[in-house]
């Protein structure tokens, strides 16, 4: 957290030397901001302020950037070149955040396909903290425009959606249209992370056939369209899903079956239990992670999705914090979420191997077994955080349990030595 503050005091004062230097001062006085075409650039400086600074989850990264760049020219108004200053930036951002989260919100609803078959008895409603998704076997009445949906859909070289696939709306509240989409794609990729965490982790491989293909087999649509809920209108923002999708949808739809479901919801409704019961930060720490898992599986060349979820592993043990990362702490703390630590130490020392060929030595050969046994791990490790995120205090210390040591011997020994400095402090 130290260095990401410090991180964060650097942009705000390069941003805040920009401005200065950028500023013009007419005639009569009057201070006005001019883009500046050389270094720093404009652009750069306002995308590092966007995501390095402290803004709200809920504020989506477009008005991110809007209020930074608002915050740029009210500070360069300034009449005082003295009160151009990182500190004064800062507070125009918190003052801008605050006003753009006191507007009030709007109801929106995000437009889509699911590659779950119709003959699929899915539930009409299903209900998040923070949207209500709805599936429909055929095309709902809230839907966009047909001329405008079907000539994105051309564009892609689909002639027209798949029948056999389900429609999906979610429903959601948000200021305006970018937030509106952020919260329905978080709220329907968390129901797909979690069908898929139990649908993937009865796979043992899966590397058959002439072409890559996802691993998840709960997947969106190649085209997501977002509208007021009572003003569909023209359809003016279009959202595409990974490139793949569109040269292998509509493919087989997912048949599921009622057993399956049922499995499937109460992994759901297990998952939710625990997140709705941890702390704030623990379930925020969770969801980012199941995001980033669906949208790694998402993707067809195995080869990226190994780096993809090699990152999710450094992200669950704590590894790669403040710009740190130890490989062997790394592979210490994911084998000790299992119950055979000493075994998954040689699986994780291989799969770093594999790691640093592809990275380092640029090697183009990849083993596509070696996705999967990483995919277990990052399963185990999911499955880990979800126990323990009611019996640990915070993820540090959910970590700091993974650091310890296994060694029966040299657990006993750090204890007796613990309670021998603790005798001696209260003495």
């Amino acid at each position: 957290m130290k260095k990401r503050r410090q991180h964060l005091d650097k942009c705000l004062a390069l941003a805040a030397k920009m401005v200065l230097d950028s500023r013009k001062i007419d005639a009569n006085g009057n201070a006005s901001f001019q883009f500046n075409c050389g270094e720093p650039d404009f652009g750069d400086i306002a995308e590092l302020l966007s995501t390095a600074g402290n803004f709200n989850p809920g504020v989506s990264r477009l008005n991110r950037r809007k209020i930074v760049s608002d915050a740029f020219f009210e500070l360069a108004k300034e009449a005082d070149q003295k009160r151009i200053t990182a500190a004064n930036l800062s507070k125009l951002l918190k003052q801008k955040e605050n006003a753009h989260r006191r507007q009030p919100e709007l109801p929106f609803f995000l437009h889509t396909q699911v590659s779950i078959s119709t003959r699929t008895s899915l539930p009409p409603m299903i209900k998040s903290d923070e949207a209500v998704i709805r599936f429909h076997r055929t095309l709902p009445k809230r839907s966009p425009k047909e001329k405008d949906y079907g000539r994105q859909i051309a564009s892609l070289g689909i002639h027209k959606p798949s029948r056999n696939w389900y429609y999906a709306n979610v429903f959601v509240s948000a200021r305006d249209i970018s937030e509106a989409a952020n919260i329905a794609f978080r709220s329907i990729n968390l129901l797909r992370a979690a069908w898929n965490l139990e649908e993937n982790s009865r796979l043992y491989t899966r590397h058959c056939g002439p072409t890559q293909r996802p691993i998840n087999t709960f997947r969106l649509a190649p085209l997501q369209t977002v509208h007021e809920r009572d003003q569909i209108g023209e359809v003016n923002c279009f959202w595409y899903q990974q490139p793949f999708v569109a040269f292998d949808y509509p493919g087989s739809a997912w048949e599921i079956k009622s057993e399956e479901l049922a499995e499937f919801r109460k992994t759901e409704l297990w998952i939710k239990g625990r997140l709705r019961k941890s702390s704030h930060d623990y379930r925020q720490f969770i969801e980012s992670n199941l995001l980033n898992y669906v949208s790694a599986l998402d993707r067809a060349d195995h080869a990226e999705v190994f780096r993809e979820l090699w990152a999710i592993t450094e992200s669950l043990t704590g590894c790669g914090r403040d710009g740190v990362l130890k490989y062997d702490q790394l592979i210490s703390r994911a084998s000790n979420a299992f119950q055979r630590p000493h075994f998954k130490e040689i699986i994780l020392e291989h799969l770093r191997l594999a790691r640093n060929q592809m990275i380092h030595e640029l090697n183009v050969t990849f083993d596509v077994p070696s996705v999967f046994q990483l995919l277990r791990i990052v399963h185990g490790l999911i499955r880990f955080h979800l126990r323990s995120c009611l019996y640990f205090r915070s993820v540090d210390e959910a970590i700091e349990y993974l650091s310890l040591t296994r060694d029966s011997r040299r657990l006993r020994r750090s204890i007796r030595l613990h309670r021998d400095i603790l005798k001696h402090s209260v003495q």
